[in-house]
């Protein structure tokens, strides 16, 4: 592919990045804003060398302290806090697209329709920069390059220090890429993705939500909670969009997109989102937080199978990325937009 495209690909996908990183940074009173500024505001009393400590007192890991700290040398502006966290979050969803070697732009518009974006970047900032840095962590230890051990685990670490979902999300993608070792057909990889989505609804009915309540004191919380334990229902327009999506993908996948480990394991994650989209719909909280964690990976691989259409993918593309987002920005988190034009302090 001609380099003087792919650099103008490059320089738009930043440009546009940083103007939105822009907006990001110049919100208003969205939901979870002010507790991250409360944080960055007084992160100079703050014990930043005891992560079990400041996670008891705040509800959130070290690393987004540590952050705050870093920014706190260079200005006391909150604007300065979420543009640079915003604007790194899109630069990591860059290395991703990269490594997986797919149309960033593509991967960007994706992004920028759905709700990853209109509510991981206004309101669950730490989820929404922690996921995709687990996703390129995979990447690398996929890729086995020199030295990716040392790589793999620090990324690892730096992505679980902003949340603890990124985690799971990286011990399931080791596990899927040693199943992925057995050698089976298309046919057969489409046949164990729809067992690992039902095996998943019900890992996540009937015995997940249990033990996470048990094991985790936040999670006991939630379930107290009526806002966020609350019974959702299946039929959400989310639920439907992801499912649909899962047999999107499912129906047109071919053995090259199989053969792309990647893409593969990509797909298994976004089939565990689906999965525990449906099988948390009865807890709101654990539905959301799971569920958009495991399913992030589908602006990855989505431009995959769009480019399936040789002469018509870009429109198929624009169809999507327009439907989607009138989805997410006119039902699914119209609040998001009301919010940011309220003022924070």
């Amino acid at each position: 592919m001609n380099i003087l495209y792919l650099k103008k690909r490059v320089l738009y996908f930043f440009s546009l990045s940083l103007i939105i990183a822009l907006i990001v940074g110049n919100r208003g009173d969205t939901r979870d804003t002010f507790v991250y500024y409360s944080v960055f505001k007084y992160i100079n009393i703050l014990d930043l060398l005891n992560p079990a400590k400041f996670y008891i007192f705040t509800g959130m890991e070290i690393g987004f302290g540590w952050y705050c700290y870093l920014i706190s040398f260079i200005t006391n502006s909150h604007i300065v806090l979420f543009t640079v966290f915003s604007f790194i979050t899109f630069y990591i969803i860059y290395l991703v697209s990269r490594k997986i070697e797919i149309n960033p732009i593509f991967v960007l518009l994706l992004y920028l329709s759905s709700g990853y974006f209109l509510l991981q970047q206004f309101m669950q900032i730490r989820q929404g920069f922690a996921t995709p840095l687990a996703l390129y962590a995979l990447t690398i230890f996929m890729g086995k390059e020199d030295k990716f051990y040392i790589r793999f685990l620090l990324i690892t670490l730096l992505a679980f220090s902003f949340h603890q979902v990124a985690l799971p999300i990286v011990c399931i993608g080791i596990l899927l890429s040693l199943l992925l070792r057995i050698r089976m057909s298309l046919i057969n990889f489409k046949w164990l993705s729809i067992v690992i989505l039902i095996v998943f609804i019900l890992i996540a009915k009937f015995a997940l939500t249990d033990f996470l309540v048990n094991v985790s004191s936040r999670v006991e919380t939630y379930s107290n909670s009526a806002e966020y334990s609350g019974d959702i229902g299946i039929f959400r327009l989310p639920n439907i969009k992801a499912f649909f999506t899962f047999l999107f993908i499912l129906f047109f996948m071919n053995k090259n997109l199989y053969e792309n480990k990647l893409f593969a394991i990509f797909f298994l994650l976004f089939t565990i989102g689906v999965a525990f989209r449906i099988g948390f719909s009865e807890f709101s909280i654990l539905s959301g937080r799971f569920a958009t964690a495991f399913s992030f990976s589908e602006i990855f691989i989505l431009p995959f199978v769009f480019n399936r259409f040789k002469h018509f993918n870009n429109v198929l593309l624009a169809l999507f990325v327009i439907t989607q987002a009138i989805a997410t920005y006119m039902f699914q988190a119209s609040f998001v937009l009301e919010d940011y034009f309220k003022p924070l302090l």
